[in-house]
């Protein structure tokens, strides 16, 4: 296709184009220069879990506990339905204006009028079943022994099992032509030999209309009727193809071992207590995906010894110093270890692969945490501490490179033949594959201040009897690890009597990133800055019943994905205030 620019203002601060005139498609060669789609998804989940508790003392000074359980979460989406109309005629004189607002811009569709569905076609269509089961099995049994009355020992045994498993089929076109091609639709109006158009002309009971939506100018479009469309090509008759990236299993053993002493000493005049303790676990992975169309799995197995120790100074009658000192470790998620992947035959060149990396190690650090707090009154609490972590791996998201497609390791079989990717091979190229990996990291630091305040208001007034307040503020500092907003903090007013309880909660975070500038100092990815606030509320009736209320979101805060490092907004997510009812039930002698 091919944009004629008519009119444009660039932002040399950002080294943006921020407003701007253009033709687009002005040869008619039907790449489709404007898009209305509609998106159906019928979805269930079915979550069971039980679980096993037993507590046996041997005697005063010698106890077991043993707990088994299980859980699954089995998600099934029949049915993800996109129904696409492109424009059928070049669009004349759109444009664009981010200049004064860069989350409702001002757009003109030019010489498209986007409420006429004659102006649009039936080209494209997608529908994507998958399912996701996710389960998790576990067995622990430790010992306590009270030695004395100053030192408890504790040690155990350990299993844990998760598995993820992942299927996803998917029967669509890929682009209009095919819709003609495959003999959904005769697209030759005037019987010449060549389609007229790229897609079906729009019937009446294919149309619907979106009104009272979007942002700027925009609020009335032509969209798609996704049952009349579905029923239209019989896409629940034609055949799907498996979804190489999604089809994907991974396992996770973990056993261990750990030992615990308890204790109560003095430190001169200072009452000390604490423990000492050490977690040895061994994991065992193993991660099956489909690499060239082919089963493959990848098995490995790592060990870890981790070392803590926490100290609590009785410094005064109020006032605790709290020490804490840890080898800590955390897993890679299962879902990036998959040796599969998913190409993107038709963005690019570079061409966008992305694939799990079951070799990732899991986030390595050693821990220290130091805090002040003074117990100043009944309920009441300030605190000050501080936390430093010094990371041996973590986890980088979407790390990329770039090679030819020959290097990728991906066969010239597996673009779709309507692929731009595929043409560029059959014409003897070699075009630029951008592969995208979940990587470890090298060493990094994590660090900052928590300050935390909660003071009841009864101490105040008898009036106020019943009311309260908590909060924190957080200070987090890490150059080398994405996902860490550098000023978070929250805030909760409550009221609570014996019957009911009510609290208002605010919580607040900084912008933070999500992945690194690219090489080229651009591509950043991340969200904007959040506030939220949410009401909870229970009031008892009897012994028997509770009821409950949820407000979340209360001030409709809307969710920003930003890009780049212009911070541009990328995902705009509304999600509006969400209010939930319930009704608690305990029977008689529970």
């Amino acid at each position: 296709g091919r944009i004629d620019v008519l009119d444009y203002t660039l932002d040399t601060s950002r080294n943006i184009v921020d407003s701007g005139t253009f033709n687009i498609d002005p040869v008619g060669n039907g790449t489709h220069p404007v898009r209305s789609e509609h998106r159906f998804d019928k979805l269930e989940t079915v979550f069971t879990q039980f679980t096993l508790d037993v507590t046996h003392d041997f005697s005063d000074r010698l106890s077991l506990n043993v707990m088994a359980g299980t859980s699954k979460s089995e998600q099934d989406v029949p049915v993800q339905t996109t129904i696409l109309f492109d424009a059928v005629a070049p669009v004349l004189g759109y444009s664009y204006d981010f200049r004064a607002s860069e989350t409702e811009p001002t757009i003109s569709f030019g010489s498209l009028d986007v409420t006429d569905p004659s102006q649009f076609a039936f080209t494209e269509f997608r529908d994507r079943p998958q399912t996701v089961d996710n389960s998790f099995d576990t067995f622990t049994a430790g010992l306590e022994f009270d030695l004395n009355d100053a030192v408890t020992l504790k040690g155990g045994v350990s299993w844990k099992e998760f598995e993820f498993d992942t299927t996803e089929v998917r029967r669509e076109s890929t682009n209009g032509s095919r819709l003609c091609d495959a003999g959904y639709f005769d697209c030759d109006l005037d019987d010449d030999g060549t389609d007229d158009i790229p897609g079906a002309p729009l019937t009446a009971d294919l149309v619907g209309m979106v009104t009272g939506f979007g942002e700027g100018n925009i609020s009335s479009w032509v969209s798609p009727n996704i049952a009349a469309a579905s029923a239209l090509i019989g896409i629940s008759n034609i055949p799907g193809a498996p979804r190489v990236g999604n089809i994907r299993n991974v396992s996770e053993e973990d056993v261990g071992l750990w030992a615990q002493m308890d204790f109560l000493a003095d430190l001169g005049s200072i009452p000390v207590r604490g423990n000492v303790g050490v977690r040895y676990v061994e994991t065992t992975t193993t991660s099956t995906g489909l690499v060239d169309g082919q089963p493959v799995t990848v098995e490995r197995d790592y060990t870890d010894t981790l070392p803590s120790l926490n100290l609590a100074f009785d410094v005064g009658d109020d006032v605790v110093v709290r020490l804490g000192v840890a080898e800590v470790m955390a897993r890679p998620p299962l879902g990036d270890l998959t040796p599969g992947g998913s190409l993107d035959s038709f963005n690019g060149p570079p061409y966008p692969y992305t694939r799990g990396n079951p070799g990732l190690d899991p986030y390595r650090a050693t821990a220290f945490d130091l805090s002040f707090e003074w117990y100043f009154a009944e309920e009441a609490l300030l605190s000050l501490a501080y936390f430093n972590k010094d990371v041996d791996s973590f986890f980088q998201e979407g790390e990329s490179f770039i090679v030819p497609f020959s290097q990728s390791g991906l066969p010239t079989s597996l673009p779709p033949a309507s692929s731009p990717l595929a043409s560029d091979l059959a014409a003897g190229g070699d075009p630029e594959v951008e592969i995208s990996q979940d990587m470890n990291g090298g060493n990094a630091k994590i660090d900052g201040w928590e300050f935390v305040y909660q003071q009841p208001f009864g101490v105040f007034a008898d009036a106020l009897e019943g009311f309260g307040f908590t909060g924190n503020y957080t200070r987090a500092n890490s150059d080398e690890i994405v996902g860490f907003s550098e000023d978070a903090y929250n805030a909760t007013f409550w009221y609570e009597n014996e019957r009911l309880s009510a609290r208002v909660s605010m919580a607040y975070r900084d912008a933070f990133q999500t992945r690194f500038a690219n090489s080229a100092g651009r591509d950043e990815r991340g969200y904007d800055a959040t506030t939220n606030v949410d009401l909870a509320m229970s009031y008892i009736l009897n012994d028997n019943f509770e009821l409950t209320f949820e407000a979340i979101n209360l001030t409709d805060e809307y969710e920003y994905q930003i890009f780049d490092t212009a911070d541009l907004v990328n995902v705009h997510h509304h999600f509006g205030t969400e209010y939930i009812i319930g009704v608690r039930w305990t029977p008689e002698g529970f």
